[in-house]
């Protein structure tokens, strides 16, 4: 009679077919150990993946189909490969137990060990539908989500492992890609591990090695760049886009660094803004700053503007005005024309101070082009 395991039936003894050529490796793939800056090799990935296909050869172990052109344009190639299928249609299953598990699953593709391997399927729902998994156990404890496509070995290994139907519409390349994802959707991953953590959080897009590492419930985040948002929990709505930007965010939201590096101490602070290498650096848990320029630290205080090469600098060219800043932050200038102007008046003898200054030409001594200015000597006016 067998045993229960894992909540699957498993028999004892029972024919079974054997293996094809195509799928007879023994689940052993071999990948190749990655590193992380500072950090050990990370083989607890390699162990995963071992014990999701000895998962798999737990399952019952009886005859099924043939392996070839089904009934309703299904395809199959491989031990067990769409073993349950009844209903299913245009499905293509090519691998030890890939689709093992569809009976009403419809246009599903898995090419590899154990891909799509619980993928149930309901055509009338939509559940469990129009998913592609390339890689050994992409997309494995998927059962009901929908038009999910995985490539990478253990991408989306967890996609909908809590049958709740809600993690559609995700995108994973790479090694480990989404992996840990039950219930998020909408997101891409393109990168090892990129989104590795994420589990419900949606509309994130992740494009790099290790980009997003830790988000977990983080929504609407964008990175760009390997381990960009590395640290990012729940933080939604940043952009990151440069080798580590926004590195040690954990729950800042709305922040856009460009850049490698910008933001990178950033952890609480949100909707800061950093463009260039580095730019922001000494922001932590302030919000509302902005620094623009490559090695602008800025500082963490809260509502603050920092830009590079404009203290002590002056103007190529000599027609200057001077900037004015709104009470709603806007840069401009004023116009002297009478259009502009109301309530125009003389000014009497208010106007003998100002007929007093004395207007010269000049030439500034860090200005090598030797550009001529005009204007008043600032020790002269009171």
């Amino acid at each position: 009679m067998g045993s229960w395991i894992f909540g699957l039936r498993v028999r004892a003894t029972g024919a079974h077919r054997g293996n094809s050529s195509k799928a007879n490796n023994n689940g052993k793939e071999k990948h190749q150990p990655r590193m992380l800056s500072g950090s050990i090799m990370k083989t607890g990935s390699i162990i995963t993946l071992l014990c999701a296909l000895l998962f798999l050869a737990l399952l019952p172990k009886v005859q099924g189909a043939s392996e070839s052109a089904l009934p309703g344009f299904n395809t199959a190639d491989g031990d067990h490969a769409l073993f349950s299928n009844s209903t299913g249609i245009g499905n293509s299953a090519f691998g030890w137990y890939s689709l093992k598990a569809n009976t009403d699953g419809a246009f599903n593709t898995g090419v590899g060990a154990g891909t799509l391997a619980l993928n149930i399927g309901n055509q009338s729902t939509g559940e469990g539908t129009q998913n592609t998994a390339v890689g050994a156990v992409a997309l494995l404890l998927n059962s009901k989500g929908q038009a999910n496509t995985a490539v990478g070995a253990s991408a989306l290994l967890s996609n909908d492992s809590t049958g709740n139907g809600l993690a559609n519409f995700n995108s994973a390349f790479g090694f480990e890609a989404l992996k840990n994802n039950t219930d998020g959707d909408s997101s891409t991953a393109v990168g090892a591990s990129a989104l590795v953590s994420n589990t419900t959080g949606f509309g994130n897009t992740a494009v790099g090695f290790d980009g997003l590492f830790n988000n977990t419930d983080g929504d609407d985040n964008t990175a760009v760049g390997a381990s960009a948002l590395f640290n990012n929990t729940i933080g939604g709505l940043n952009t990151a886009v440069g080798d580590a930007a926004l590195f040690n965010n954990t729950i800042g939201g709305g922040n856009t660094a460009v850049g490698t590096g910008a933001l990178g101490s950033n952890t609480t602070g949100s909707n800061n803004v950093a463009i260039g290498l580095d730019a922001g650096y000494n922001i932590v848990t302030a919000n509302d700053v902005i620094a623009i320029g490559a090695f602008v630290p800025a500082e963490d205080m809260s509502s603050t503007t920092w830009i590079k090469n404009v203290y002590g600098v002056t103007t190529i060219i000599g027609t200057t005005a001077p900037v004015i800043v709104s009470q709603d932050g806007q840069l401009g200038t004023i116009s002297s024309s009478a259009r502009f102007k109301k309530d125009i008046a003389d000014m009497g003898k208010s106007s003998e101070a100002i007929l007093s200054l004395r207007p010269v030409t000049f030439h500034y001594k860090s200005d090598a082009n030797a550009v001529a200015q005009f204007g008043l000597i600032a020790e002269e006016v009171e």
